[in-house]
């Protein structure tokens, strides 16, 4: 249960083993060869994949991770996930299926909550939801991804790293697709943080203090604090 309780693992690997890359449906081609060499560069240092199971980057980053996995008899169904709604089923079939959550809200909050870092590709509103779940989450200190946006890919990616919060590196700021960049995210992932409330012109605290009027704020803070009580929650996470 994702409710504030200690949680029994299942089926998902422990939150320090898993990165996820999450973004666009449709993506550019550059976004697609970058995915595919996240996904790659991800199981390559010894973590395991987490992807929303819809068609775009999660797909390219599934396929890279899984063809690594295949050249170095590597079990795909151990180190590629895809995070689901109940009754749902992956948009591709280089993955092992975990539902969890009866809507996207919900679901998001597992994949941001489960996963140690997120590489955001492209991405549009859906991308956006995840995002702010994942800093309603960090602000009320429950833990949650770090997001790490890829330069070159479009979307809410350029979004956040227009705002200024830049790498600072030649690398990581180039919009060049190359497995090295993909390997040198990968290694970053506790070297950086960006300011997810600035996205949304959202004070913090402001937000904290009338999270009544703000719906990812309320929703978020019911499922954490008050569970069945009022109606919302413990988010059902399969194999848990």
């Amino acid at each position: 249960a994702l409710n504030g309780e200690r949680m029994t693992m299942g089926i998902l690997p422990d939150r320090s083993e898993l990165l996820g890359v999450i973004g666009g449906h449709v993506i550019s081609s550059d976004a697609k060869a970058m995915a595919f060499f996240l996904g790659r560069a991800i199981v390559e240092a010894g973590y395991k994949l987490a992807t929303g199971g819809c068609r775009g980057a999660g797909e390219f980053a599934s396929r890279g991770a899984a063809k690594y996995c295949d050249a170095h008899a590597l079990d795909v169904c151990e180190h590629v996930f895809a995070i689901v709604r109940w009754g749902d089923s992956p948009e591709f079939s280089q993955c092992r299926t975990v539902r969890a959550g009866k809507d996207d809200f919900e679901r998001g909050m597992v994949m941001m909550g489960r996963t140690r870092s997120v590489f955001i590709v492209g991405g549009g509103g859906g991308t956006e939801r995840e995002i702010m779940n994942a800093a309603v989450d960090d602000y009320m200190a429950w833990g949650t991804a770090n997001i790490l946006p890829v330069s070159g890919t479009g979307g809410i990616a350029e979004r956040i790293l227009a705002m200024g919060a830049r790498y600072n590196d030649s690398v990581l700021d180039s919009p060049d697709v190359s497995l090295p960049k993909a390997n040198l995210l990968v290694q970053s992932i506790d070297r950086y943080r960006f300011s997810l409330f600035d996205f949304w012109d959202l004070d913090i605290q402001e937000g904290w203090r009338c999270g009544d009027r703000h719906p990812a704020v309320r929703r978020t803070y019911r499922i954490r604090h008050y569970g069945k009580k009022q109606g919302e929650g413990p988010i059902r996470v399969e194999g848990e």
